[in-house]
């Protein structure tokens, strides 16, 4: 709970986890992400105030500024981004549909007002004409790319956020004209209901502050605890999907993660701007909590690891009714049964499932949300049938499949039941060879093998790596962390294990078998392009260097 108090994260959380609206959908996330957007608010102040006369200020603020905008289009493909997926029969929680609309969030005529974009308002009133030119344009541009990004992110609604009055306020704050299009609406959000933004202005207002970066340090830390609840929710929501064999809508959700992922590494990156002799004060009074202590971060992997399930389950699902196909092909053949057995004619795909979401999914336990009425009742999304052609045939498949295992199982000796691991991985990555191989057979399956390869390079490349990189540029790589336990208070050089440990090894054992295999295949065509150009590089130079009239004849093919 160390970790918790000091960045201020549980009266946030008791937000996301107490939805105001009925059948809340995205509200948790929509909460949880402006709250993010708050802290950004927040940080601009606090920079722009920053009487530190060996800080330069400028940089800092266009860094969090362009935070800020990142969050708004993450934030805008999480409410929308199904608009943009073309098996979604209707969005369920877009808020371009009109309203009401089922699981819609409450609504009100009032303007709301946001406590930490009014403390920006007033940072930039009173330092303005105090700022340089440079300053003062810089200033400019940051307000314009803010006003702008929340106009294009969200003037597709058919409602306000609530906030419009508030950014003409910035804009004028900073030198611009107020904008017709930030006036307030008739209908709007009720936002102060559902982020409940003073909770947010509280981390800054009850606490004191004795060191110059502690606010920026728990700041930056509690807006990556903001965002990784968002990334659990697609995550959790992805898993469902997947169980149910909606490969490209489970698919969709998981590159959102790997979005978020790649932010959330970025997002911790701004910890670089920190004065180093200012933190590291700051860092002898912090020992006994870190980053490490995040509960959400400490799962990223683990979640990830189980979107892997599905796919394995699909291949084995094929696989078993491959087996009892041969079965009753030779069966049919042996009895001169005439006609074609049924077989599946689009590749692999698991039986439905009714996977639990998680506590923050889109779909809610005993609710009835859309999510379950309209993708529940959609094709499978990557346009594939169902393996086995009938509810009978089906349980003939399995009925033999568990059959012959049992009958494996009693018959083997101990010794090769212990090899039977080894022979399940082969299994696997020849399922998962044939899906790469035979990506128009298994269009559904392939998409999201790809998306899970996005989402590894967001959790390694994009969260993991940064994090390191963070921590070798502020502290250096062989200093330690300031970890609580005897564990976590460790040399910032084991952090290389977190980005250099795979989430899925036997993808990349397939990509590596599959290249062996089409580089034997193709061998006689090995260097065929490479060697086309460096043939007419010779020629181009051979005819350069012949006589005058040869190249005239060459050149209008009179002579080749």
């Amino acid at each position: 709970m160390l970790y918790e108090e000091y960045v201020h994260l549980t009266p946030l959380q008791r937000i996301w986890e107490s939805p105001v609206t009925e059948k809340p959908v995205l509200e948790p996330c929509f909460a949880a992400a402006f709250h993010g957007i708050e802290l950004c608010f927040l940080l601009l102040a606090e920079f722009i105030s920053d009487d530190r006369k060996y800080v330069f200020r400028r940089p800092r603020i266009e860094m969090v500024a362009s935070d800020i905008q990142k969050q708004c289009m993450l934030l805008t493909e999480v409410v929308d981004g199904e608009l943009e997926e073309d098996s979604a029969l209707i969005s369920r929680a877009s808020l371009t549909q009109s309203f009401p609309f089922e699981a819609c969030p409450p609504t009100t005529k009032q303007a709301s007002h946001s406590p930490c974009l009014q403390r920006l308002i007033d940072a930039i009133t009173l330092t303005r004409d105090e700022m340089t030119v440079a300053e003062r344009n810089s200033l400019i541009k940051v307000v314009l790319n803010i006003t702008n990004t929340f106009d294009s992110s969200f003037s597709r609604w058919t409602v306000g956020l609530g906030l419009e009055h508030q950014l003409n306020e910035l804009r004028v704050a900073a030198g611009l004209e107020e904008e017709a299009r930030f006036r307030t609406r008739a209908r709007n959000l009720d936002y102060a209901q559902l982020v409940q933004p003073e909770v947010v202005e509280a981390t800054l207002s009850t606490e004191e502050y004795e060191h110059e970066e502690d606010f920026f340090f728990r700041t930056v830390h509690l807006g990556s605890e903001c965002w990784a609840f968002v990334v659990h929710n697609r995550i959790s929501t992805a898993q469902q999907l997947a169980e149910e064999g909606q490969w490209h809508l489970a698919g969709s959700r998981i590159i959102q993660a790997a979005k978020m992922l790649h932010y959330l590494g970025d997002h911790i990156l701004m910890l670089t701007s920190m004065n180093l002799r200012d933190y590291l004060r700051l860092k002898v009074e912090i020992q006994g909590t870190s980053g490490e202590g995040s509960k959400a971060v400490k799962a990223f992997r683990s979640k990830l690891e189980n979107l892997f399930q599905p796919l394995l389950d699909a291949i084995s699902f094929h696989d078993a009714f491959s087996d009892t196909e041969d079965l009753l092909e030779s069966s049919f053949s042996s009895h001169s049964i005439p006609g074609p057995t049924s077989s599946p004619s689009h590749g692999p795909h698991p039986p439905p499932s009714n996977g639990t979401p998680g506590p923050t999914g889109d779909v809610h336990p005993g609710q009835n949300s859309s999510l379950q009425s309209e993708e529940a009742a959609a094709p499978s999304s990557n346009g594939q049938a169902h393996a086995l052609t009938s509810a009978h045939h089906t349980a003939a498949t399995l009925e033999r499949s568990e059959s012959k295992g049992a009958a494996e199982q009693q018959a083997s000796p101990a010794a090769t039941r212990q090899d039977s691991g080894a022979v399940r991985a082969r299994e696997r990555l020849q399922g998962l060879l044939e899906v790469y191989e035979e990506p128009d057979s298994h269009a559904g399956l392939y998409n999201y093998a790809k998306a899970l390869e996005d989402v590894e390079a967001g959790l390694l490349a994009g969260f993991f790596y940064k994090h390191f990189s963070l921590a070798s540029n502020v502290i250096g790589s062989e200093s330690k962390g300031t970890g609580y336990m005897k564990s976590t208070n460790k040399a910032i050089a084991a952090l290389k294990a977190t980005f250099q440990t795979p989430v899925y090894p036997l993808l990349d054992q397939v990509r590596s078998d599959l290249g062996a295999k089409i580089d034997e295949e193709l061998a006689h065509l090995k260097g065929r392009i490479m060697d086309n150009i460096e043939d007419n590089i010779e020629a181009k130079k051979a005819r350069s260097q012949s006589p005058p009239l040869l190249r005239r004849l060459c050149m209008h093919g009179v002579l080749s």
